[in-house]
């Protein structure tokens, strides 16, 4: 997941750190998460709220003017786009945080693990012709698959 200084996200979004935090202090950058060091944990998601959350003045006269105003209008209407279409998400249920497919996953390895790892007693209770050394091997294939499984080998 990227993370960001709150100085980092003022450089990115081409604004003041004091313009960021008044806009988070108004609630319009929802997203705005900080870990246990200050960090912005979804900068992406921020930044879309910046640009939807920015005032669009009149079109100027000028063609060079007219021609950023509309670049500008445009960014907008597609950050305001795209947070409704994760607004939408979310509450369909489609979208979770990343945070908790980790918690899950580690769950589901966790448990995983542990049941590879009784594996061999288990033969042996069910197999007792099995000697100690059946097992020992059997135990010694299920961690070393495991450690492989860990450090990411094939």
């Amino acid at each position: 997941m990227p993370e960001m200084s709150e100085r980092k996200f003022a450089e990115r979004v081409e604004a003041s750190r004091a313009a960021v935090q008044e806009r988070r202090k108004a609630g319009l950058l929802p997203s705005a998460r900080q870990d246990g060091k200050g960090r912005w944990l979804y900068p992406d998601a921020c930044e879309l709220e910046w640009h939807a959350s920015m005032p669009l003045r009149q079109p100027p006269g000028d063609a060079e003017s007219l021609e950023a105003w509309r670049v500008a209008r445009a960014r907008k209407e597609t950050a305001q786009a795209t947070l409704a279409e994760l607004e939408v998400g979310r509450a369909k249920g489609e979208l979770i945080l990343a945070s908790q497919v980790e918690a899950r996953m580690v769950a589901v390895f966790s448990n995983c693990k542990t049941k590879l790892l009784a594996l061999p007693s288990r033969a042996r209770q069910q197999l007792p012709h099995l000697s100690a050394a059946d097992v020992d091997v059997l135990d010694g294939i299920v961690r070393e698959t495991l450690e492989a499984l860990a450090g990411g080998a094939a």
